[in-house]
């Protein structure tokens, strides 16, 4: 039996008389097809003929400053359940349009990490914007002791990039130590930049973590390194400034692979496949595992340690005098560059994470306005006309006093941060009791230098606001931009003119 489609001129009786039920009126007969195609017809002759309208410009312009861009579609909530698309294509997954960039709603939504450019400017900022202001990154070109010693102090650990392969997996500890935060790294998470830095973070008392960091280690300190991991990427507030350096381009990558991830996962599920061996890897596999990766080196407990969120434990390299911090530098370097020559390429970048040299010249700061304050009311004390011996004689000015509260202010050092300052007590002894013109001395000499670390100051602030305009330079996405602009060109028949122009002569 062969079904046919019915259309909506071809009603049954049934139907007919229910409708007519419904209404409470009388069946009335249809009209012939015939009298429909007289009357149309007659309709047809009455109207005017229409002129022919022009065909419209393909040229595209440029949107009025005025013309307001579509409004994005509402998102589902939670529980509503996907409606049925009955053959039509699929919404978009971003609700912004295919012609802007990821908003911050995207961004903030989107359950992944992206892949962030080896750049110590990008992880410097995001240090800061996590609260940890008293650390910074820097790019170490050689790892050798002397290079080192160029870079502020201390190095609390280094962050390492390179392309992956499973070393050092014979020395890794049975079970995580008490005295190591160590987590890792989930499938399917480009977090490693972000873990690595944690892994120097979470395990270096004298860094001041802030408040949400200092509440993420007091939360899972007593946690698996697999329950550390999962913490780590349900962190909302570190997840935002990971993924604020990500475009539309990025995330969609990042869905795709790993969408074929799972598709793959599934088709071997679906086959009973058992796991391949290293030997029988397969092309697109060992594409994936050469994907570069960041791991970390610190000193933990007198051990130096590898920290690999691929690894399932912490792997320690050996023991060191910790009063001697050279040593625990040299034993990373010897094995950092044990890594570069037998990796057979160039394709790799190395990172320390130092103090910060804004934040040691701010508490130096605060260190010499407390002693010059102190040296002042003991002057006072011993002799109240001491201001009389500062006059100018010829080119030297009178040496001025320690900067002011709006000064200080002006510089990022608080009231709160001055005041939890404190003096060493033989350093308050050996003041009072130093005679006049040994405290007029030393406070002329500490005038001096706190003019230099006004300068000092200025200039890492410079160069932080620099950083930050590099950082904001990189999460403006220009790929919409571009795509609009070559739209353009193509409609308006300028790219097809000139395509021969961009072609590689050869």
């Amino acid at each position: 039996m062969v079904a046919t489609r019915r259309t909506s001129r071809q009603k049954t009786p049934v139907y007919e008389e229910s409708v007519s039920k419904a209404a409470g009126k009388k069946k009335v007969a249809p009209q012939s097809i015939a009298g429909k195609e007289k009357i149309s017809q007659k309709k047809v002759s009455a109207e005017p003929a229409a002129s022919p309208t022009p065909e419209p410009s393909k040229k595209r312009s440029l949107p009025a400053e005025d013309e307001k861009s579509p409004v994005p579609p509402p998102k589902r909530s939670r529980d509503e359940s996907t409606p049925p698309t009955n053959g039509v294509a699929a919404q978009q997954r971003y609700p912004s349009p295919a012609d802007q960039g990821a908003t911050e709603h995207d961004k903030e939504t989107w359950q992944g990490f992206c892949e962030i450019a080896s750049e110590p400017e990008f992880f410097s900022v995001m240090l800061r914007e996590m609260g940890v202001n008293s650390v910074c990154a820097r790019q170490v070109f050689f790892p050798d002791l002397d290079t080192l010693k160029q870079l502020p102090q201390p190095i609390y650990g280094f962050v390492f990039l390179l392309r992956y392969r499973e070393f050092d997996s014979e020395n890794q500890s049975e079970d995580c130590p008490d005295g190591v935060w160590f987590a890792n790294q989930l499938p399917a998470q480009n977090s490693c930049s972000t873990l690595a830095m944690f892994h120097v973070l979470m395990n270096t008392p004298d860094i001041q973590l802030g408040e949400n960091l200092q509440e993420f280690k007091s939360f899972t300190s007593e946690m698996h390194p697999l329950h550390r991991g999962e913490s780590l990427a349900n962190f909302e507030f570190v997840k935002r400034i990971h993924n604020s350096f990500a475009t539309k381009m990025d995330l969609l990558v990042s869905d795709s692979i790993a969408a074929q991830k799972c598709r793959k996962a599934e088709k071997a599920k679906a086959k009973g496949d058992r796991k391949q061996s290293v030997t029988s890897i397969s092309s697109e596999e060992s594409i994936e595992d050469s994907a570069h990766h960041y791991l970390a080196f610190l000193p933990i407990d007198g051990q130096v340690w590898k920290l690999d969120g691929m690894n399932a434990q912490p792997t320690s390299l050996g023991e060191y005098d910790e009063e001697n911090t050279d040593e625990w530098l040299d034993i990373a370097c010897k094995r950092i560059m044990a890594l570069m020559a037998t990796a057979g390429d160039e394709d790799y970048q190395l990172f320390a994470l130092v103090r910060a040299p804004l934040a040691r010249h701010r508490q130096e700061m605060c260190e010499m306005v407390k002693t010059a304050k102190l040296i002042e009311s003991t002057l006072d004390k011993q002799s109240p006309e001491w201001k009389s011996f500062l006059v100018a004689d010829g080119e030297n000015p009178v040496a001025p006093g320690p900067p002011s509260p709006s000064l200080l202010s002006s510089f990022g050092i608080s009231e709160e941060q001055l005041n939890a300052t404190t003096i060493d007590d033989d350093e308050r002894q050996k003041i009072e009791k130093s005679e006049t013109s040994v405290l007029l001395g030393r406070r002329e000499r500490l005038m001096l230098r706190i003019n230099e670390v006004q300068d000092s100051i200025m200039m890492e602030m410079g160069l932080e606001a620099d950083e930050k305009q590099k950082a904001d330079e990189r999460r403006w996405d220009y790929a919409p931009v571009a795509r609009v602009w070559l739209e353009m060109l193509a409609e308006n028949g300028w790219l097809q003119k000139n395509i021969a122009k961009f072609k590689d002569p050869q």
